[in-house]
């Protein structure tokens, strides 16, 4: 992935029919006034916490016992070679750039892939729980992958709660043959930007359900990109929005039905405060 010739990409501007609802210019000083940070070097594994895996200001910390079928490795950019073609390979196709600016630059410039697997034939008890609590003056774009096996299931809950940072991360989720993944992302935060890309690759008979829950007083876009590749691949999104008048909230949703008897539904409400 990171073989890849960079592209000048320019920042979104008002003939983006993604970026309709944002006054881009505004947004454009914000993201500017924060700092980059990197915690590559503060890595806590088998810590004792009530989250399975947490971000905040101190560091990355990886609970010690973790559901039974999953793993959580740590990988730096300069080791991905090392990976198994089979992921390897994935990293970086499942979310194109395709010309979108916060893609390219997490692509180039992100510190870690934290790399999350499930095993197959398994069912994963309990619930994988991930939090992500930045409370500082930053912006931080970590990036992440879950590869589910064939015939694997599992739920996890992404709790977003960040407080005056700029968060751009991408997320790349893959599900081999019958796997099923049940997923619930939360946001909660206040007074930060949130630009948060999912892109899902769905194989034959796989069944994808995911809720977006978002809250809090910030701006938030979710962009969301779903690829149905082959017969009997089910993909469920839905989700609540209560906003206010200091917060935005942007879905953007794209559903890539690639094969023949694919299905796809989606459901959102939302409450304006």
């Amino acid at each position: 992935m990171h073989n890849q010739i960079r592209k000048n990409i320019s920042f979104p501007n008002a003939k983006n029919e993604n970026w309709r609802y944002f006054n881009l210019q505004d947004l454009k000083i914000k993201l500017e006034e924060k700092q980059a940070y990197d915690i590559s070097q503060s890595i806590f594994y088998n810590h004792k916490m009530d989250t399975h895996f947490m971000i905040n200001n101190k560091g990355i910390f990886i609970n010690q016992k973790l559901p039974n079928g999953i793993t959580i490795d740590i990988i730096n950019p300069q080791d991905l070679k090392l990976l198994d073609d089979k992921i390897k390979n994935k990293i970086g196709e499942i979310a194109k750039i395709d010309n979108d600016y916060f893609v390219s630059e997490n692509t180039q410039s992100f510190s870690q892939l934290i790399l999350i697997k499930i095993k197959k034939n398994i069912s994963v008890e309990p619930d994988l729980t991930l939090d992500v609590k930045i409370s500082k003056n930053i912006k931080f774009k970590p990036r992440f992958f879950i590869y589910s096996e064939e015939k694997s299931s599992s739920s996890i809950q992404i709790n977003w709660n960040n407080n005056f940072c700029n968060i751009n991360s991408v997320f790349e989720v893959y599900l081999s043959y019958k796997a099923q993944l049940n997923l619930i992302i939360a946001n909660n935060g206040k007074d930060s930007i949130d630009i948060l890309n999912y892109s899902f690759q769905l194989e034959k008979e796989s069944n994808l359900k995911t809720t977006f829950i978002s809250l809090g007083r910030q701006i938030l876009k979710n962009d969301i990109r779903i690829n149905l590749i082959d017969q009997g691949a089910i993909a469920d999104i839905g989700g609540l929005y209560i906003g206010n008048s200091n917060s935005i909230i942007d879905y953007n949703i794209k559903m890539n039905h690639l094969s023949k008897k694919t299905l796809s539904k989606q459901f959102f409400k939302g409450i304006l405060m």
